[in-house]
């Protein structure tokens, strides 16, 4: 069995700040699509950091 190595590119690369998204860029469909697909309930967190921040709050107060 072969070790697999970040050399191979079997690793995703690490995501650095200059290549972090765009949530401005977001277009409608992106934003609502993000809020049907999370779950805070059970730790699934939308990645927009508006509707994250959100959720948060809402879920300190409970």
């Amino acid at each position: 069995m072969t070790k697999m190595t970040m050399e191979d590119g079997s690793c995703p690369p690490a995501v650095t700040p200059s290549e972090a998204e765009d949530y401005g860029s977001w277009t409608l469909k992106q934003k609502l699509e993000d809020l049907i697909n999370c779950d805070p309930i059970h730790g699934i967190m939308p990645k927009h950091p508006k509707h994250k921040a959100y959720f948060e709050e809402k879920l300190e107060v409970s």
